[in-house]
């Protein structure tokens, strides 16, 4: 005789739930016991839920249950998913490189860089690599993890006046020497700087002074959040930076023409074109090369690099200036595009408020929502939002649902009536009770599909990045084949000097690399 348990695939693998490895190593695991026949998934509900074939002669359904849930909590504890929100991810090639490079550390087994959120996904295998070498290799790319992997005792600091990658080593190597340091890292491309104090020490005037006598200043990051508003024209300028070298490279080059117009000496225009190269292709030299020295992959930043530095090379120094200018100005335009997108989904989370007031008897508690839990009654004054969904217990009004349903009406609510965590309470006091977790909420829920929509690649995104790994390499390859061979063969025949046919076919190689990057 043969019967079967169902349990809730969320509750054997509360983070991986739907991770098809995680599934496949958890029903291996459980089919190995004695008197389990079968197990398997069952999607047939709203829930997915693993099923299990037992003999019950041999194995009780409370002990499988028990195995189930011990050999979920083990899987959980060995093979760890995690979405890590990333700061200073700017375009699409940068969360490729991400990607390739995370995805080379010896023990991640899935990971996926969300250009459109800029979060990385990532499961791993805790025993082979360490959630600290995936952070580091992380900030080694230039990037950085925004607040849920930060240690408790973390500090950060805004660093101004940090102007050189060799500056940024040096100030971190001054403050790791400072007493009461124990952990430090410095972020030149962000210039910030996590401290990790030894045993709850008072370090921030110790640092702050070392930072001084450095010529910098640290300012805290809750400080500088708060200060937002207050900015000097310099630190708003240094927080675009990246705009500000395309604006300046592009200035550069207008001055050029109108220099050369002008009849000004050739070397100085040269000289002006040069400097918009470097100037408007800094970010995309040093994306490049990071690609290389991380990842081991040539993308477009390292093919137009390569043709601006050909360029100089070639004496082609307005065609250089331009190419790049222009790649530069598609970069920061695909950046605003992006910023858009992810503060759209950072108003949306912005709907929902972060503190409630719960009642208990005749007294009131302002709270945080995370908090509060099932069961717990919270007070809605006319005019405020909704802070969690629940059921009224007490009270009438018009409630605002636009920002969960759209609907342009007010909806009339009463007592035993549902609302929702960030629609808008109109002129009667609610006494609601909570009958979701914040972390499950409808805007919530909302939030975690439109990222999770994002994340999910589609099939011509996958083929093109398949395809890339093998286009760029293969196109600079044929560049270099263009520049050497049609000039070697001609010089081989009498056909010219080896000099000037390879002043000619560099140059219609260096064409070849601008017309191939998209």
């Amino acid at each position: 005789m043969t019967e079967q348990t169902k349990i809730a695939v969320n509750l054997l693998l509360p983070a991986g739930n739907g991770c098809q490895p995680c599934q496949e190593r958890l029903q291996q695991r459980v089919q190995s016991y004695r008197g389990i026949e079968e197990a398997h998934m069952d999607l047939e509900g709203e829930i997915p839920r693993f099923c299990i074939h037992y003999d019950p002669n041999l194995i009780s359904v409370d002990y499988i249950r028990a195995l189930a849930i011990e050999e979920g909590a083990r899987l959980e504890m060995r093979y760890r998913h995690e979405t890590l929100p990333i700061t200073g991810l700017d375009c699409a090639d940068c969360a490729t490189t991400l990607e390739s490079s995370i995805g080379r550390l010896a023990g991640v087994r899935w990971v996926s860089a969300n250009f459109a959120s800029s979060t990385l996904s990532v499961a791993y295998d805790a025993e082979q690599v360490e959630q600290g070498e995936i952070l580091a290799r992380i900030r080694g790319l230039g990037y950085d993890i925004a607040g849920p992997v930060a240690l408790p005792s973390e500090m950060i600091f805004e660093v101004g006046g940090l102007d050189c990658a060799d500056c940024a080593l040096h100030l971190e190597e001054a403050l790791r020497n400072t007493a009461g340091v124990d952990q430090v890292s410095v972020d030149f491309s962000l210039a910030r700087v996590r401290l990790v104090p030894q045993d709850g020490a008072q370090i921030q005037s110790a640092v702050e002074n070392v930072a001084e006598g450095m010529g910098y200043s640290l300012k805290p990051e809750a400080a500088s959040s708060r200060e937002e508003k207050a900015q000097t024209w310099r630190e708003r300028l240094w927080q675009r930076r990246r705009d500000v070298t395309t604006a300046v490279a592009g200035l550069l080059i207008a001055l050029a023409v109108v220099m050369q117009l002008a009849g000004a000496p050739e070397m100085l225009v040269a000289a002006t074109f040069v400097a918009a190269i470097v100037t408007g292709g800094y970010y995309i030299g040093r994306s490049g090369w990071v690609a290389l020295r991380t990842a081991h992959t040539l993308d477009m930043n390292a093919l137009m690099s390569i043709a601006a530095v050909g360029a100089i090379f070639v004496g082609e120094w307005a065609e250089g200036a331009v190419a790049m200018f222009l790649f530069s100005l598609g970069n920061t335009l695909e950046g605003y595009t992006m910023d858009r997108a992810r503060n759209a989904i950072r108003s949306l989370m912005d709907l929902s408020p972060r503190r409630a007031t719960m009642v208990h008897g005749s007294r009131e508690k302002q709270v945080p929502v995370e908090e509060l839990r099932a069961g717990d009654r919270i007070l809605v004054k006319p005019g405020e939002r909704i802070p969690m969904d629940g059921q009224i217990l007490t009270g009438e009004s018009a409630v605002n649902q636009a920002p969960i349903t759209g609907e342009s009406v007010p909806i009339d609510k009463a007592r035993g009536d549902e609302v929702y965590a960030g629609t808008i309470n109109g002129q009667g006091a609610l006494t609601v009770r909570v009958t979701r977790l914040a972390a499950d909420t409808t805007i919530a829920r909302i939030i975690k599909m439109v990222e999770e929509a994002q994340a999910q690649k589609a099939p011509s995104q996958r083929f093109v990045d398949r395809f890339a790994r093998v286009y760029t390499p293969l196109v600079i390859a044929i560049a270099a084949g263009v520049a050497l061979v049609p000039p070697l063969v001609g010089w081989l025949s009498g056909a010219g000097t080896f000099g000037t046919l390879f002043g000619e076919w560099v140059y219609r190689a260096l064409v070849l690399l601008v017309i191939a990057c998209p």
